[in-house]
């Protein structure tokens, strides 16, 4: 059964519009929330995973799933959506949501912990694929196994596009490579991995698995490939860094020299989530990592810590948390620790946010003041909640539950047994009123970058930037590039092409070089004059300088010398630096 109460209140940031209140079973609560868009309808649901604390997963717990109305509402839709009936599983630590199959709908990866206590059996991961409006129980697409799954990742490795996924369990398993056919079928393919044994700690006569709590696939050095991004944590079969192995190019690590992360200074160090993240406006990408204590049952996960990392390329890290995010690396009285980050931009004023999931504590908010330094949004200014005493599983989810092109929030958290998720919209204006869209300069052109492939994409027309914002959550919004010139005698035409192949655009303001495209390359769509430049340089204009990349075969341009320079070092190998394209107003 399920209820929805209707709250009116005044807040800053987030106004609460309803209240779900589940009917609770056993001892079962939530432990993580994912969204996701699971009937193809353009609206966004969400799916719970649970733990029966009581038995710690010898009782399984049921996934929840509730549909949204585009509005901002839900109901539960359970025992609808999942064909085979509401799935019960042990324990699901974490869940994955991508689409796996290739049909454009979203999916569910559950990782399966199984019981966790000793002797810690293991679990059977499971995965529900999307078909004809429902989830299909496909748990035999993966390997039938039971590992102590932990954490997991995803990203297409070997760049044929699908998705494959990076398992990563505990207690001697190891991690696991699970290659995707292109139809949601996975096949263990641990041998484009590196070595990851070493010798036993507890005996030294053999050869055990590393184990890692968690894992990223990135692509740190921009080279159009997923790196792997190893977690550490205080067990002797760890390494004891968390440790970076970049893609061989050839759909794999093995032959991948590890490169150690800097440690953050957490005793015992457990690491739990990496994102990658934009810290400095390069085109590098940098990371926030969740990272809490180790130590003896009483001891551990009382730490909850943000560690930045800037990237100095080639695979290099710098940590510069203590500029960015101070915090204090003392353990607490109670558990608490940061299951996930979400980095998204809240106000879109084109920073990248934090959300952290704090399950004892409640949902914290980190504002970027737009230079990567991040400040913390308390609930009077936010208008969450934040838990009451004797409450716990205070979870948080993003994502835009009423399609204004905002991100919002779901909560849960469990009181005495009940159990309730409570629906958060954002009240800050939408694109159509905020940021540049309010203050819409004709003049400028702005820059996004599309995390998709990996690109820049520009435009200076406001009805395309306001469609972009609210249809496409893949373009991350980085601000004003440059400035149009004003059409005159002096002025050229910057002719813009979309390449129907990679997804990507090309400009140029060579006429022979746009007409030889055109006669030449059919996948090339001629758009028309993008903005107006120079191709000579004049009073307050500078260069826009252009990289040919070779891994991927597109373009990347840029007015900021500095972030020239910074590719042409950094990224040698892959960026051919192809000089000044033309003049652009600044």
């Amino acid at each position: 059964m399920l209820s929805a109460t209707i709250e009116e209140s005044t807040i800053h940031m987030f106004r609460k519009v309803s209240t779900l209140n589940a009917t609770p079973y056993l001892d079962a609560a939530a432990d993580q929330i994912k969204i996701g868009d699971f009937n193809n309808d353009g609206h966004m649901d969400f799916v719970v995973a649970h733990i029966d604390w009581r038995t710690l997963g010898t009782d399984p717990a049921q996934l929840e799933l509730y549909l949204g109305d585009g509005l901002g509402g839900f109901s539960n839709q359970t025992q609808a959506m999942f064909a085979s009936g509401a799935p019960w599983i042990n324990y699901v630590p974490r869940l994955l949501i991508a689409d796996f199959n290739g049909d454009g709908v979203d999916d569910i990866f559950a990782i399966d912990n199984g019981i966790d206590k000793e002797p810690f059996t293991g679990g059977q991961n499971k995965l529900f694929l999307s078909s004809g409006g429902k989830l299909v129980d496909a748990t035999g697409n993966l390997p039938q196994a039971m590992w102590n799954n932990h954490g997991a990742s995803f990203g297409d490795i070997d760049n044929d596009g699908d998705l494959d996924i990076l398992v990563n369990a505990l207690m001697g398993d190891g991690n696991k490579l699970l290659l995707n056919n292109g139809l949601g079928v996975f096949e263990l393919a641990n041998q484009r991995l590196p070595n990851l044994t070493e010798p036993n700690p507890w005996d030294g006569s053999t050869l055990v698995a590393q184990t890692h709590t968690w894992s990223g696939l990135i692509d740190v050095d921009l080279d159009g490939r997923m790196d792997m991004l190893l977690g550490t944590w205080d067990n002797p079969a760890s390494t004891d860094q968390s440790v970076l192995f970049l893609n061989n190019g050839q759909g794999g690590f093995s032959g991948s020299t590890a490169t150690k992360l800097p440690i953050s200074g957490v005793w015992n160090e457990i690491v739990l989530d990496f994102r990658a993240i934009d810290l400095n406006g390069d085109a590098l990408p940098d990371l926030a990592v969740s990272i809490t204590n180790g130590g003896s049952f009483s001891e551990f996960y009382k730490v909850p810590y943000v560690q930045l990392l800037v990237n100095q390329g080639e695979g290099r890290f710098l940590d510069e948390t203590a500029a960015r995010y101070p915090q204090s690396k003392v353990s607490g009285e109670q558990t608490s620790w940061y299951k996930s980050i979400e980095v998204v931009d809240l106000n879109r004023d084109g920073y990248d946010d934090m959300v952290l999931d704090n399950a004892t504590a409640g949902p914290r908010i980190l504002l970027n003041d737009g230079t990567g330094k991040f400040n913390v949004v308390g609930a009077a200014e936010s208008g969450v909640a934040g838990p009451q005493p004797g409450s716990f599983s205070n979870l948080v989810a993003v994502g835009d539950l009423n399609k204004d092109g905002m991100p919002d929030l779901i909560t849960s958290t469990n009181e005495m047994g009940q159990k309730s998720y409570s629906i958060y919209l954002n009240t800050l204006d939408g694109p159509t009123g905020l940021g540049i869209i309010g203050k819409y300069d004709a003049s400028a052109v702005y820059r996004f970058f599309n995390l998709s492939t990996g690109t820049h994409f520009y435009s200076g027309g406001k009805g395309e930037v306001e469609h972009v914002l609210k249809t496409a959550p893949q373009f991350r919004f980085e601000g004003q590039a440059f400035s149009k010139s004003a059409p005159s005698a002096d002025t050229i035409d910057v002719i813009r092409f979309f390449n129907t192949v990679t997804g990507t655009h090309f400009y140029t303001a060579n006429v022979e070089e746009a007409q030889y495209i055109q006669a030449n390359y059919s996948a090339f769509r001629h758009e028309g004059v993008a903005y107006q430049a120079y191709d000579t340089a004049v009073d307050g204009a500078t260069e826009l300088y252009r990289f040919f990349n070779t891994e991927t075969g597109t373009h990347f341009y840029t007015s900021n010398r500095a972030e020239m320079e910074s590719v042409r070092v950094e990224l040698a190998g892959t960026m051919n630096f192809e000089g000044t394209a033309f003049f652009v107003s600044i």
